[in-house]
């Protein structure tokens, strides 16, 4: 089975345009929490950048967003 992060990776890898973390976490059912942790950590490693582009959440928060490598 797949772990959380490897599951989140490749939901970030199918986004060609970038993704948010709020917008993983609806496609995926995972936990908003969760999921930043995991953008975290994939940034850390190095697998994931920031585009510069932001985008606005449902909830009006302004948001980066991120693509693969």
């Amino acid at each position: 089975m797949a772990t959380r992060q490897s599951r989140i990776f490749n939901i970030i890898k199918s986004c060609l345009h970038g993704c948010t973390p709020e917008g993983v976490s609806i496609c995926s059912g995972e936990v908003l929490i969760d999921v930043r942790r995991c953008f975290s950590t994939l940034k850390k490693q190095g697998k994931i950048v920031a585009t510069g582009e932001v985008k606005v959440s449902d909830r009006g928060h302004l948001c980066k967003v991120w693509k693969a490598k």
